[in-house]
């Protein structure tokens, strides 16, 4: 202890030398501050002590989130951080944040103290911002339970600012409405605001702070902000991008935000790096049971197209409650790259019919195989192999499968609205999907499932619309990419068994329902608040409570009774032959893949197909189980003794796959 306290003083001599003279400083290789406290949940008041490494320096802090000056606190000594939940809010009395909501909470927010610190010498700021957040006397798991907290520290002015602050309306509205000959008669798409306005100069810096579920830090570093979505950028609660660069710090995000998110490289290993990520607010579903695209999501997770993955968090903004969030995967070249190892220069990524990465001349390759399959008969069987060169079948089939299903009715189905697909540009063949295909990605599932209570369960108008009917002028370019291959036998068969798969396996019924129990589980309890804390305005001055359990009821309704009359909608919608009845059971060690889908096998499958097409099925051998033969009744196998076998039948019919 001597002889540190011998070596400090000499530093601090030899630096007052220094300045006397007019000489050079040493700075040590840390010029940050020092907390004595990390960022948490503490049960008693936290004394907070900041120290620095840098001689003669000054420490400058602050409490509401913005980045210390010499004008800020001076310390001098440790500061206690105290229970703050009561204190007044304020970032929630911000008015102007929708154009056709106003709503502000009677209420206090949960809060937290925020605590902002820099080393000051000479008038100028030495090191990074030191950023922290401290729950003090709030009982975490009561809250929260295991979901994670985020906390976002930022300048306030960037959010609220009349000229910069990219949460309101702001100067770009007042411009537009200046110049808008309308009157009071435009919808959301007609109008700007700040809100809407998106690129580089619409982002800001924020700090973020990840807790886990046992209160301690995840991850915390400098990033990028934007406001992130499409119409939802209207609504009192925003979703928020987060983006990595190393202009903040830190060119990415190095920490496994999903449990289940294996590496592309199939080595078993967690995704544990994310340049981008969002937190959803739940789009046209934060109002309602704001778990429609998580559970879409969840239950196409082994379709044929990319899903992404997400997990509920809770929000703070300069420690004021922010709401529930689902923090969700960004779709881009880097999820591309991260997955299916394709360098991200080589990868082109379409965002309903515009280019979203890639070079200019990207698009063209895009025009091309759209115009292809529009424009070629697809009854030649060398035009439709053609196509089967230009976009993936089975990912196509899919996707429309999925939105047709759920009933999506902000996507491709009413509009030419949330859809994505992308390639790589220069063929590898060495590489999973390395071949040049256009692939679909699946997002946005908001808007579906009856979100507005109109019995859409039982109709198949979309379904006969989106396969049938002429399209209408603001209908998706994709749909007469749909028609044009559905001309082809080989496609219709591929689309009709798509939906059937959908419906038998992939949302079965009690995997849906499953599905729905789980989230609900973690989201119900959390939905209360986040609807007390953005509204709107009825359903704050209703029984919160119950009516969050009374929108998770009628998305499950929705499923279930989808689920009953899908086949019949089908048969009338696609003029098909009435549905049969699949029974198939495994004796023996092994699986069964059911055209490209395999079902949960702890227990025997029942579902529902149709004669006019036949189904495949491959046994997939396990343990020290080998696939022997099938046993079949009601039905015509190719090949009784081969584990890939197709399957004709005129009616309800059973099979069994043997392995001993």
């Amino acid at each position: 202890m001597r002889t540190l306290n011998i070596r400090g003083a000499l530093i601090f001599a030899l630096a007052f030398l220094a300045l006397a003279y007019g000489g050079s400083v040493y700075f040590p290789s840390d010029t940050s501050v020092h907390f004595s406290a990390e960022s948490g949940f503490y049960d008693e008041p936290v004394t907070l002590e900041m120290t620095c490494e840098v001689p003669g320096a000054e420490i400058y802090y602050t409490l509401d989130g913005s980045v210390p000056t010499e004008r800020s606190y001076y310390y001098d000594g440790p500061i206690t951080l105290e229970n703050v939940e009561d204190e007044f809010h304020t970032l929630s009395d911000y008015t102007g944040v929708s154009y056709d909501e106003e709503y502000v909470p009677e209420d206090s927010m949960m809060r937290a103290n925020v605590v902002r610190a820099a080393v000051f010498r000479g008038g100028k700021r030495v090191g990074e911002v030191r950023s922290g957040t401290y729950f003090v006397g709030i009982d975490r798991a009561s809250y929260y339970g295991d979901v994670p907290i985020v906390s976002l520290i930022m300048e306030e002015d960037d959010l609220f600012d009349y000229e910069k602050g990219i949460y309101i309306l702001g100067a770009a509205y007042d411009e537009w409405y200046a110049n808008w000959e309308g009157g009071d008669d435009f919808e959301w798409w007609d109008i700007n605001a700040n809100f809407f306005n998106h690129g580089p100069e619409w982002e800001r810096p924020v700090h973020v702070e990840y807790l886990t579920s046992d209160g301690s830090e995840g991850f915390a570093q400098e990033m990028g902000m934007r406001i992130n979505g499409a119409g939802s950028r209207k609504q009192m609660q925003k979703s928020l991008r987060l983006t990595a660069r190393d202009e903040y710090g830190a060119d990415r995000v190095r920490y496994p935000l999903f449990e289940d998110n294996l590496r592309g490289d199939k080595d078993g290993l967690v995704e544990d790096s994310y340049k981008s990520f969002v937190l959803r607010s739940g789009g046209n579903d934060a109002s309602y049971a704001k778990i429609r695209e998580p559970l879409i999501q969840n239950l196409a997770r082994n379709m044929r197209l990319d899903t992404q993955r997400s997990a509920p968090c809770i929000v703070f903004i300069n420690g004021e409650y922010w709401g529930l969030y689902s923090i969700t995967e960004r779709y881009g070249v880097h999820y591309i790259e991260s997955n299916y190892d394709i360098e991200k220069e080589n990868v082109i990524v379409i965002k309903a019919g515009e280019l979203q990465e890639g070079l200019v001349s990207d698009y063209a390759l895009y025009q091309d195989a759209l115009d292809f399959i529009i424009y070629h008969d697809m009854t030649v069987p060398q035009n439709y192999q053609q196509a089967c060169n230009l976009l993936d079948m089975g990912s196509f089939a899919d996707f429309f499968a999925v939105q047709l299903y759920a009933d999506n009715i902000d996507g491709v189905i009413a509009y030419d609205n949330n859809w994505q697909m992308w390639r790589a540009r220069t063929l590898d063949s060495s590489k999973t999907c390395g071949d040049g295909r256009w692939r679909m990605m699946l997002y946005d599932m908001d808007a579906s499932a009856d979100i507005h209570h109109g019995d859409s369960a039982l109709s198949g108008d979309r379904l006969r619309y989106m396969l049938l009917e002429p399209p209408a002028e603001d209908a998706s370019m994709l749909l007469p990419v749909l028609r044009s291959l559905m001309e082809n036998e080989q496609f219709r068969r591929e689309l009709i068994n798509a939906l059937c798969d959908v419906r038998n396996i992939h949302f079965e019924l009690y995997r849906t329902q499953d599905e729905i129990d789980l989230l609900r589980s973690v989201y119900e309890p959390l939905m209360p608040d986040s609807l007390l804390r953005f509204g709107p305005q009825e359903i704050a001055d209703s029984n919160v409570e119950d009516y969050c359990d009374g929108e998770m009821d009628h998305l499950a309704r929705f499923f279930e009774e989808r689920y009953e009359v899908f086949p019949q909608l089908m048969q009338e919608a696609l003029d098909l032959q009435p549905p049969a009845e699949c029974t198939i059971s495994i004796d023996g060690d092994g699986s069964v893949m059911i055209n490209h889908a395999v079902p949960d096998w702890s227990y025997d499958f029942t579902g529902h197909y149709f004669p006019d097409y036949p189904i495949t099925l491959t046994a997939q051998e396990s343990g020290e189980g080998r696939f022997v033969r099938w046993e079949y009744e009601g039905c015509t196998l190719t090949d009784p003794d081969a584990p890939v076998t197709e399957v004709s039948f005129t009616g309800d019919f059973s099979i069994c796959a043997v392995f001993e």
